[in-house]
């Protein structure tokens, strides 16, 4: 049945024989669901840690690197076994992009196997509740914090440096001012606790606990307090002082002997963050697409100009790439190391014109070699160079505009239009990147018919 697939594939697709895109497809979204029940089965949620296991995190990423790149390297074997453009094979004005975007397509999902993993871990944890129950949980377990003093380091009103020794040599007697009014980090819900000590709301206060034992209670964690005996330690009007005689310590595993009080708030907030983050990390799986399209998009470039001009051209090419960026790179520390005044916005344009001038000039050869129906002669370089850079012209561009803008931005001469421009512009950052990969792909689709014209033209 395969090799009669095949061989349909190759009479009437050929493009897709070529690819060898049906079987290479199947083999990836297999493996990619493979990944994916993975994540899923290793998402459980454990109400007993404290912290990732990025052993076991870490080597399924390296097993599933390692499975992209056996699968490329198999697939690369038998891709480049026949590469109609370098046999002169008749083809469709479009068949170099089509090609082209099979390869991308195939490429972004066989690196795509550590987010199918991290999906299947999220899609897991989401199970254990929904979204609103995950919300008012975490609230309760943010604002708990200012009511588990297990030291003073988050309740002093001022440095502690001058009075340290004295407080650890007699908490109580300290001249130090610890409240639980003067707890920080700040965040809102920290602020609404405040302000019912503040206002002596003493109700609020013991429902906020009453709800806290009962997350406790619900997932099996273990405390010595109850709710009387809680408000007794923290309730204490109007200064709410914090000393050792009122210590809470935040896990039943206690470093200090002379705190007799616990509650598990270590393993409940780093169990109920977990399950927050897999409904609010949403930027951080949008970048990770990114990666993989902008890795896959970097690739099947490579892969295609090596089979649209020939091995030589292509390792020249590369070469010459790496003599460019170091040069930019010489270019770029002769002017940060010696007194020349300029700088480092400066020499970002300088890099931004360096580059500019490079694609244009290769740009200009080639067009001109096609208008003049030439011999290609170092076109088949540049053609290689054109089209790995091409993609990341636009985010050089976006960098200079960046920089320029962030100096105007955090200079004493504040500019109110240009803060908000340049606020605009870093807050949907993720969506420029986006806009660049898709205009790479339809101008790809324009550059692929010059091509074809290209290989008409005679070598010498």
């Amino acid at each position: 049945m395969f090799t009669k697939t095949q061989k349909r594939l190759l009479e009437n697709y050929p493009i897709l024989w070529n690819t060898k895109f049906v079987p290479m497809g199947i083999t990836v979204l297999f493996i990619n669901i493979f990944f994916f029940i993975a994540g899923y089965f290793s998402g459980a949620i454990n109400f007993y840690e404290t912290d990732y296991d990025l052993n076991s995190t870490t080597v399924i990423y390296l097993i599933s690197i390692l499975a992209s790149l056996l699968i490329l390297i198999i697939w690369l074997l038998f891709y480049i076994k026949n590469n109609g453009f370098k046999s002169f094979y008749p083809k469709k004005s479009n068949a170099l992009y089509l090609e082209w975007l099979l390869t991308f397509i195939l490429l972004a999902g066989n690196l795509s196997y550590p987010f199918s993993y991290s999906q299947g871990i999220k899609y897991k944890v989401r199970t254990y509740a929904s979204k609103q129950e995950i919300y008012e949980a975490k609230k309760i377990v943010d604002q708990i914090q200012i009511l588990i003093p297990d030291s003073y380091n988050y309740y002093q009103f001022s440095p502690i440096e001058n009075t340290i020794d004295s407080l650890e040599k007699d908490p109580d007697s300290t001249s130090m001012h610890l409240s639980l009014l003067n707890f920080y980090p700040y965040n809102k819900e920290i602020e609404i606790v405040k302000d019912w000590l503040i206002n002596e709301q003493k109700d609020s206060i013991r429902n906020l606990i009453r709800e806290y034992l009962y997350l406790q209670k619900k997932h099996n964690l273990s405390t010595n307090l109850t709710v009387d005996s809680w408000m007794k330690l923290v309730y204490n009007p109007p200064k709410y002082i914090v000393t050792q005689s009122n210590y809470i310590s935040n896990s039943k595993i206690q470093n200090d002997d002379n705190i007799k009080n616990y509650v598990e708030f270590k393993k409940l907030d780093f169990a109920y963050q977990k399950m927050y983050d897999a409904y609010n990390n949403g930027n951080f799986y949008n970048e990770f697409i990114l990666i993989i399209l902008y890795i896959a998009l970097s690739l099947s470039i490579a892969i295609v100009s090596f089979r649209t001009t020939s091995g030589k051209a292509w390792l020249i090419a590369f070469i010459t790439f790496g003599l460019l960026i170091f040069i930019n790179g010489i270019i770029s520390v002769i002017f940060l190391l010696f007194p020349f005044n300029v700088e480092e916005s400066n020499i970002i344009y300088l890099i931004d014109i360096y580059w500019t001038f490079i694609f244009l000039y290769m740009c200009i050869y080639v067009i001109f070699k096609l208008y003049k129906k030439s011999a290609k002669n170092k076109s088949t370089i540049l053609i290689n160079l054109i089209l790995w850079i091409l993609p990341y012209m636009p985010i050089l561009y976006y960098t200079t505009f960046m920089t320029s803008i962030s100096e105007s931005v955090y200079s004493k001469y504040l500019n109110h239009y240009i803060s908000t421009i340049y606020l605009y512009f870093y807050n949907h950052s993720t969506a420029f990147f986006w806009i660049n990969l898709i205009f790479v792909i339809i101008i790809l689709f324009f550059i692929a018919k010059i091509i074809k014209n290209w290989k008409a033209l005679p070598e010498e």
